[in-house]
């Protein structure tokens, strides 16, 4: 079965640590947090160009120049690191990951499909992308966005509240979504999201993902967010009005 289609595709590359040991002396776990930026090396889906981010609450996400989207949890053990998710825009449904990764420097992982295996290599991503060890809050968010790069059907208008409550609407068409942000880890840049989709046909329905803040010629004035479900993805790239 197909899974998944993307609402919003936006070509804007954009991560958690647990785990405990038994016996001997304790091993301390690499964490994989972070935004983190790559390559995929294979001929197939999970290929080229690579942007993503592991929370602190263990939610990843990674999204390929080819708008191949994989959303799922991490999970690290002194310094293996093991990924479970979703793809989206691709027929394969779910991937596996596992590999190695140092705290903010380096994730390798090895990955299979359905119907592909191959490896995937990240570093800290350049600032330009996003800059994790910086703070979130609520306050930062506060405003009016604008999302008018890719989405061939209209551009959206995001507006934010000091309490992480949003709206957002495509024009011409009415498209909706409604939702809330939330701080995982305040010292950090990077937030929850929940959101419900509504008067988009079937993409109606609701979604939960991951959202950071990066630069644009001013601080924290682009917005990038990912939404998923069990079927369908939204991925947008807002920058703040000034």
């Amino acid at each position: 079965m197909k899974n998944n289609c993307i609402i919003v595709a936006l070509l804007v590359l954009l991560v958690s640590c647990g785990g405990s040991s038994s016996g001997g002396d304790p091993v301390s776990n690499e964490s994989a947090a972070g935004i983190w930026e790559g390559a995929g090396e294979t001929d197939k889906a999970i290929s080229g160009n690579i942007v993503g981010m592991i929370a602190s609450n263990g939610k990843a996400f990674f999204l390929t120049d080819a708008m191949v989207l994989v959303y799922g949890d991490a999970s690290v053990s002194g310094n293996n690191i093991s990924i479970n998710g979703a793809l989206y825009g691709d027929v394969s449904p779910s991937v596996t990951m596992s590999g190695t990764v140092q705290s903010g420097v380096s994730i390798n992982v090895n990955y299979s499909t359905s119907d592909e295996n191959g490896t995937i290599s990240l570093a800290k991503a350049d600032s330009s992308i996003g800059v994790y060890n910086r703070t979130s809050s609520f306050s930062k968010l506060m405003g009016t966005w604008d999302d008018d790069f890719t989405d061939d059907a209209g551009t959206w208008t995001f507006t934010i509240l000091n309490s992480g409550e949003f709206s957002a609407v495509r024009d011409p068409d009415g498209c909706s979504i409604s939702g809330q942000f939330q701080t995982i880890d305040s010292t950090k840049n990077e937030y929850a999201v929940t959101a419900s989709v509504s008067s988009c046909a079937d993409l109606n329905g609701n979604y939960s993902g991951l959202a950071f803040t990066s630069d644009d010629g001013a601080t924290d004035n682009v917005i990038s967010i990912v939404i998923v479900n069990s079927e369908n993805a939204g991925v947008f790239e807002a920058i703040k009005r000034e």
